[in-house]
């Protein structure tokens, strides 16, 4: 692979030329290379599945690249010589993260706390309480205190001696991350 500086002629250069030669842009550098052989190549369902996944990221930075506040955000989070497109699909690939669900003030604040991380930003927490029957007793949206911390209060008396709590954390891509735990109230 050739790396090429400063040259008037491949300047700017971008795509394939004919079936043989590739060009590259890595910023204000060209990269010219063979065109790859793929024809011998079969791919397993794995691959393929892999190759539709990757399709969708791309239909999703598309999307957001196109929405100037969307793009300005992800242009935000850029480093070096990303760009927003890339930022975008990384973002695609990586489910939030639920880190802990901070139950211990739910007799006397009757409240939740919950740290949910993500590579680009979580959108949405919900919870949902149900009681050890199964029984949702209340859901409901948390709100967002600070960056990665997350507060739900609850709407409805905790009459009970024992709770199973269910949070979903969502980014921007819609992907989704479940946790849950059992409580025992006091």
């Amino acid at each position: 692979m050739a790396e090429v500086k400063q040259n008037i002629i491949t300047q700017g250069m971008s795509g394939a030329i004919g079936k043989q030669v590739v060009f590259k842009r890595y910023g204000n550098r060209t990269i010219v290379s063979a065109m790859p052989d793929m024809s011998k190549v079969v791919k397993s369902k794995k691959q393929k599945a892999e190759n539709s996944r990757f399709r969708e990221a791309i239909i999703y930075a598309r999307g957001q690249v196109a929405d100037p506040v969307s793009k300005a955000e992800y242009k935000a989070k850029a480093k070096g010589m990303q760009k927003p497109h890339n930022v975008a699909i990384a973002d695609f690939y990586h489910a939030p993260e639920i880190k802990k669900i901070d139950a211990s003030n739910i007799r006397t604040a009757q409240s939740l706390t919950i740290h949910a991380v993500d590579d680009f930003k979580v959108v949405d927490v919900l919870v949902e309480i149900y009681d050890m029957d199964g029984i949702l007793l209340e859901e409901g949206h948390a709100i967002e205190v600070r960056e990665w911390c997350w507060s739900y209060k609850i709407t409805k008396i905790m009459a009970y001696h024992q709770l199973h709590i269910l949070v979903a954390a969502f980014d921007k891509p819609g992907n989704k991350c479940v946790q849950e735990l059992e409580v025992v109230l006091d």
